[in-house]
């Protein structure tokens, strides 16, 4: 995701891509791309040359580096999830909101257009009150292209549920409103690459979703129904 996020503010008409910094080949090869100089750590890097810090790095070193990026006064893009436990979500949340600067985690899935049409549709009462919603995300686990082999391991990644369904748990959050109850059940085999979860969230509201999700699958794939009063909509990618 970090050659992904330079690679897009490259293109941004009046962003300015100042550096990357990563201790490791794949860093350098992206800021050679780019002709942007390359750091191997945080401490090389100027406090004045940059207003913003985006946060790409695993998610268990999510916290350490929005702490100094936060002490450093910069505003914060940082990937999802936003971390491996509540506490460490809280104590960023709360040091941005000391540090008087913006903490926005990359929930990519709302702008997506088939994302940001149901959610308006819904809240235009297009298709009446959603009873149940069920949503559905799966690919290959994605291991073979990261770092130390981190998404294998639960106590660094948060498996299928905390990395993948997070989009959906955050869409139907952000569309439904607080949930009240949860069920889940998932299985993985002994690596660890091969995961499949399934989640009933109960919302305030009374509706219903059901979420699946999958290190399982062969090729990515997405798919939602909203069961409303009035109608149904859906979506397969």
């Amino acid at each position: 995701m970090g050659s992904t996020h330079a690679r897009a503010y490259h293109r941004i008409e009046g962003a300015t891509l100042v550096g990357v910094v990563d201790p490791f080949e794949k860093g350098r090869a992206v800021a050679a791309a780019l002709n942007v100089p390359h750091y191997e750590s945080v401490q090389d890097v100027d406090p004045s040359s940059f207003d913003v810090v985006d946060v790409c790095v695993p998610t268990f070193l999510h916290r350490e580096y929005v702490e100094w990026a936060a002490r450093m006064g910069k505003n914060i893009l940082c990937e999802k999830p936003i971390a491996l436990t509540l506490d460490d979500a809280l104590a960023m949340k709360r040091i941005c909101d000391e540090s008087g600067v913006r903490l926005m985690i990359g929930h990519c899935v709302r702008f997506f257009p088939e994302y940001e049409l149901a959610k308006r549709k819904i809240e235009q009462d297009e298709i009446g009150h959603v009873a149940v919603a069920r949503l559905f995300r799966g690919g290959g686990h994605p291991a073979t292209t990261t770092w130390n082999d981190w998404y294998a391991n639960r106590r660094l990644s948060g498996g299928v549920m905390v990395d993948l369904m997070i989009h959906d748990f955050d869409f139907l959050r952000w569309t439904f409103g607080p949930v009240t109850r949860v069920f889940a059940k998932s299985i993985r085999d002994e690596s660890n690459r091969l995961g499949l979860a399934l989640v009933t969230l109960r919302f305030r509201n009374g509706t219903i979703a059901h979420v699946e999700g999958s290190w399982a699958h062969q090729g990515f794939g997405t798919r939602y129904e909203f069961a409303g009063s009035k109608g149904l909509l859906a979506h397969n990618s």
